[in-house]
């Protein structure tokens, strides 16, 4: 009897003959992959294996057993075993020989006009990936055929499946060491295992990783995939006609995969709390089941999806005759008479031309050609040029070609016959609109009208060719390069040394299994590879000595050539050497120590952030300052304004020529009155401070008068007739190593009307406003109470001896930066100064003025002035990008432009720069923050502590002569990120009116001059009093120190009001004089403040522009 096996599947106890099975890929062992069988076939021969008996024919794992495909070859790269003895790595001295030329040696001809070198070039087809008369079914088709490729990519790789399996293979190895380690007793095999079992959780995690990845990569391609078919039928269906003959069939297989999904989510759960738990992190499980939920659904299939596979078939497109389309006939009609041709360039010149070829429904041109280029001159570029024919008379495409295609020359000794066709891809950016159903090409299109997204393809495609050397029966027709090497050896490295470094770098990441046949010859090869060899591999490399007998000097010379690093340095705008000029010819002219300022700089800025010993807090700060600084410094490089910024006196230094008028002024003052009763004032002549290299200034301090100063306790016990003096205080200026003094006085209020002098030198200061260096020196003044202590011992000599010393006790100082001269020709005003809440041996005489508690403080009266008079630069006219609409933009500078006209002295702030780079509005820097968590003590946090807290942050002394004309606006959140802003403290208002719009504080930032620091940022705000609710207060808070000034405080420090800005609005004042004590800073009414935005509610601008035209 004839046995008829059956195709059913065999069971597994049936295989295994009471055998325990056992598994070698679980085990990390590798297994060679089985030519395709069916399955309905090894079923059927697994049945004759057991109805005869023959259960050795089964393996361990049940399987019938079976050699691995031998059509798969290895993966890997052969190395060379040829690591020595290599003569091209040997350096070889020869003589100096005469050039011949290459294309002179043939050992076939004698004479060189015989001499022919054929290059060859075969074009297959040219096809066209998109064109301006696709159509939307076209695109749609071209578009899924491109999903399609990469879908059978991915298919044929498994790169899924494989990490799959690999994961699998690693948890079993994982679960294997952990069991070895429990029974394991000595402590060296203990600790290899402790680093294989870290090794193996590594690899899980990255493994996991990727293969999440890889399946999300896998799911989004057949979503894609499904969404363009399902677009593809929809617009057919619109459309009633086909054009394309792309058919997606989709084959669904309704396969469970619930256990394999539950032992997953299973495996992921548990490896994640457990690497949650090695970083000490608390495990929420929930969370992280949800998260694993999530992952595994992005990634795999979940329970009951179905298997979908596609198969891509043809189909046959409507007919043109039952098209009745209007515009789909016009794009017919178009492509008929559309045609293309191309030249081929050889060494930039036209050397061959094809004739002109139509394209066909499918945009394909069958081109089959051979092309012969006879070569007279060495081969640079080949080149290939595509032009389009009766697409439009108007477009460029008829002159110019619409793609241009390099061609890479061939390797000697290759013709046609054994390279391979290659596919060289070209692109078009052109525009081109057609009038019919085509989309175009770089035009926005959408699919279906009812689409949100927008499309734009240009014109792309691909040419098949192949380019080889030409035969003259078994002699290829190519230059002799192997002959010309030998003349002249190139600088080759070594490659092997660079392969063979990059193949022990790979195994050493990937860990590649050693069973694998396919890694047999790799390990074979790097078997006696070792460091060492590498090494000395890296070593050897060919080198061209006639390149080394030209240099004039090697490279060691040219780095430590001071004059040439000089020079490079101002090449390059480094801050030390930007406006360096007559640089000296001669190396021992240039100083020795010129580089030390740079080297000190870029070590400070570098290495300040490593240095050891510092605190988080520290470190924290100086990577701030370091921050901002950069900042600065990249934004004023962008502006340049070494090169804009210049005007005629920056340059020229001279006197004017007298004139009559002049001439005829000066003899009438002969007969005019040597005092006359009111003289007229004359304008002292400014001069810039780019002018002042090499000179001096000398700054006079007129010390009038001082308030309120501390008298001593014990003064009744003093002796002589100094016990009725309560104090004696006067004044001491210094500047860096200079000190002057005034005399001394008496009384609580002295008065001195006495002036100092001060010297400041040009080369102390930078004064070039292109520098981003600070000017951090300050004038700091001091108030001493002289006192006089008898210290003469013996009584009975008092009337005829004395012996007394005099003691100086420090009552209080104020600090005025120098560069607050460079903005103003002079100072005055009255300064507040810095006193201790307590001072030890005195007390203060309280006032019963009204104002008696806005004085707890003792105030100096006095007039600063520089002479020469220091001109300050003009603005910066910089015009830089602008993240506002273009109508904005131009409304903000023409309303800065008209408040300029009439108050130039009062600058407003409507376009800053932000730390991006780009000019924005100034009320986008308002919005409420967080509050600081001060204290856990406090439950409320009040004005005075927040403005307390902005004060402490710190601040960067950026280029003073840029304050106010170049500034650079930081956010809340980035000075809180960096923790330092600029010194014109418009950063901290900044800041400190986001946290009053938080406390509910109507807050404005307030931009003015004040006493002591010129042009500089204040904020101001207003509250209702207590009692009479009717009644606003307004007060002017100083954000860099954290006081607060009411505006009816005579010692306020703010001389000028210029703007005030807030969220809501710009406001200029435009009041002739406005101290503070005399403003009345309820502004809602326009006959005292310029409002940008009048009507704050409205969404349409245009009634802003309107009103502001009608106002001026």
């Amino acid at each position: 009897m004839y046995f008829v096996p059956d195709g059913s599947q065999v069971d597994l106890a049936k295989r295994l003959n009471s055998r325990q099975p056992r598994y070698p890929e679980k085990e990390g062992l590798y297994v060679g992959t089985h030519p395709p069988v069916s399955k309905k076939c090894l079923n059927k021969l697994q049945h004759r294996l057991l109805k005869a008996n023959e259960f050795h024919w089964f393996g361990e794992d049940g399987e019938p057993i079976r050699l691995p495909d031998p059509l798969i070859g290895p993966f890997c790269c052969k190395l060379s075993d040829s690591t020595e003895n290599n003569r091209y790595l040997d350096i070889k001295y020869t003589n100096a020989m005469p050039f011949k030329n290459p294309y002179s040696f043939n050992s076939f001809y004698q004479d060189i006009k015989d001499i022919k070198f054929i290059l060859e070039l075969k074009i297959s087809k040219i096809q066209f990936s998109h064109h301006a008369l696709f159509s939307r079914q076209h695109v749609l088709d071209k578009q899924l055929l491109l999903l399609y490729d990469k879908y059978e990519y991915r298919q044929n790789i498994s790169r899924t499946k494989m990490l799959s399996g690999r994961l699998e293979a690693l948890r079993n190895a994982r679960d294997t060491v952990i069991k070895v380690m429990a029974e394991e007793n000595d402590n060296e095999l203990l600790e290899n295992h402790k680093n294989r079992l870290h090794r193996y959780k590594t690899e899980i995690k990255e493994t996991r990783v990727q293969r999440l990845l890889e399946g999300k990569a896998d799911r989004t391609l057949i979503s894609n995939i499904l969404a363009t078919w399902r677009d593809l039928k929809k617009l057919r269906e619109r459309q009633e006609y086909i054009i394309t003959n792309t058919k997606l069939e989709i084959i669904v297989d309704d396969k469970d995969n619930t256990e394999e999904w539950e032992s997953e989510f299973n495996n992921l759960v548990e490896e994640t709390v457990e690497e949650m738990k090695e970083k000490n992190i608390e495990t929420n499980i929930p969370e992280v089941r949800d998260q694993a939920c999530s992952m595994l659904s992005e990634s795999l299939r979940s329970p009951g999806e179905p298997i979908i596979k596609f198969i891509l078939s043809k189909i046959e497109p409507t007919p043109v005759e039952q098209i009745t389309a209007k515009e789909e006939l016009q794009r017919r009609l178009a492509l008929s008479k559309h045609s293309i041709w191309f030249d081929i360039m050889f060494n930039g010149r036209i050397v061959c031309e094809s004739a002109f070829l139509p394209l066909d429904d499918s945009f394909s041109v069958d081109v089959n050609q051979k092309f012969v280029v006879e070569v007279h001159q060495w081969p640079d570029t080949l080149s290939l040029n595509i032009h389009c024919e009766n697409l439009n008379s108007k477009n460029l495409f008829t002159k110019n070609p619409i793609a241009e295609l390099y061609i890479p020359f061939p390797l000697c000794n290759t013709t046609l016959d054994v390279v391979d066709i290659e596919n060289l891809e070209f692109s078009c950016f052109g525009n081109q609109i057609v009038q019919n159903a085509g989309v175009g090409s770089g035009v926005d299109f959408k699919v279906f009208p009812e689409d949100t997204e927008v499309h734009c393809l240009y014109t792309s495609g691909e040419v098949l060719c192949k380019v080889g050397w030409g035969t003259f029966g078994d002699k290829i027709l190519c230059p002799p390069e192997d002959y010309f090497n030998r003349l002249y050896p190139q600088n080759t490295n070594n490659i092997l040394s660079t392969k063979t470094e990059k193949y022990l770098n790979w195994m050493n990441d990937m860990h590649p299994d050693p069973n694998d046949p396919n890694n047999a010859s790799f390990f074979e090869a790097l078997k006696n590879v070792d460091e060492k060899m590498v090494s000395i591999m890296k070593t050897k490399f060919s080198v061209n000595i006639y390149k080394k007998m030209l240099e004039f000097c090697s490279d060691e010379e040219l780095n430590s050539n001071p004059r040439l690093k000089l020079l490079k340095l101002r090449d390059r705008g480094e801050i030390e050497f930007r406006m360096a000029k007559a640089v000296p010819l001669k190396e021992w002219l240039i100083p020795k120590n010129i580089f030390n300022e740079f080297e000190n700089r870029l070590s400070t800025s570098e290495l300040a952030l490593e240095v050891a010993g510092l605190g988080p807090l520290e470190t924290s700060r100086i990577w701030g300052r370091y921050s901002v600084i950069r900042l600065y410094d990249k934004i004023l490089k962008q502006c340049k304004l070494g090169n804009r910024n210049k005007i005629t006196r920056d340059i020229i230094v001279e006197d004017t020529v007298p004139d009559i008028g002049t001439l005829g002024l000066t003899f009438m003052k002969m007969f005019q009155p040597k005092r006359p009763l009111r003289p007229k004032r004359k304008e002292r002549k400014k001069i810039p401070v780019k002018s002042l290299s090499g000179q001096e200034i000398k700054v006079v301090i007129n010390v009038m008068r001082a308030f309120e100063v501390p008298v001593r306790k014990n003064s009744d016990m003093m002796m002589g007739d100094i016990a009725m003096v309560p104090v004696q205080p006067f004044i001491e200026i210094s500047f860096k190593n200079h000190t002057s003094r005034t005399t001394t006085a008496e009384g609580s209020n002295p008065t001195w009307n006495q002036d100092l002098q001060l010297t400041v030198r040009s080369n102390s200061v930078d004064f070039c406003p292109n520098e981003v260096q600070s000017i951090d020196d300050c004038i700091h003044i001091n108030m001493y109470d002289e006192v006089v202590i008898d210290i003469l011992e013996d009584d009975r000599t008092r009337e005829t001896n004395i012996h007394q010393r005099l003691e100086r006790h420090w009552l209080g100082s104020c600090v005025i930066p120098i560069s607050a001269l460079f903005n103003s020709s002079q100072i005055e005003g009255t300064f507040q100064l810095n006193t201790p809440r307590h001072l030890l041996g005195y007390e203060r005489i309280i006032s019963n003025s009204e104002s008696s508690h806005y004085r707890n403080s003792t105030f100096l009266s006095l007039f600063i002035m520089a002479q020469p008079p220091l001109h300050p630069p003009e603005p910066i006219k910089e015009r830089l990008d602008c993240s506002e609409s273009l109508n904005f933009e131009r409304y903000l500078e023409y309303w800065c432009a008209e408040g300029a006209k009439q108050f130039p002295r009062r600058p407003v702030k409507t376009l800053v720069i932000h730390c991006s780079g780009k000019s924005v509005c100034v009320t986008r820097f308002f919005r409420p923050l967080p509050l600081p968590a001060i204290s856990d003590d406090v439950p409320n946090t009040t004005a005075e502590m927040v403005a307390r807290y902005v004060s402490l942050v710190p601040t960067v002394n950026i280029n003073v002569l840029l304050i106010g004309r170049f500034d650079v606006w930081l956010t809340g959140d980035q000075l809180l990120g960096l923790l330092f802003g600029g010194g014109s403290g418009v950063d901290h208002g900044i800041l400190l009116c986001c946290y009053f719009m938080k406390l509910n504080v109507r807050s404005w930032l307030l931009l003015g001059t004040g006493v002591s620091r010129g042009e500089a940022a204040y904020v101001l705000t207003s509250r209702q009093l207590p009692d009479n609710p009717a009644v606003t207060v307004y007060d002017i808070w100083d954000p860099l120190t954290g006081q607060k000034y009411s505006t009816c405080d005579s010692f306020s420090p703010i001389q000028e009001v210029h703007c005030l800005i807030n969220v809501e609005n710009v406001n200029q004042s435009f009041r002739v004089s406005s101290p503070p004590p005399l403003s009345n800073y309820f502004f809602s009414l326009a006959i005292r403040f310029v409002h940008f935005f009048v009507f704050l509610r409205t969404s349409d601008r245009r009634f802003v522009v309107l009103w502001f035209f009608f106002f001026f």
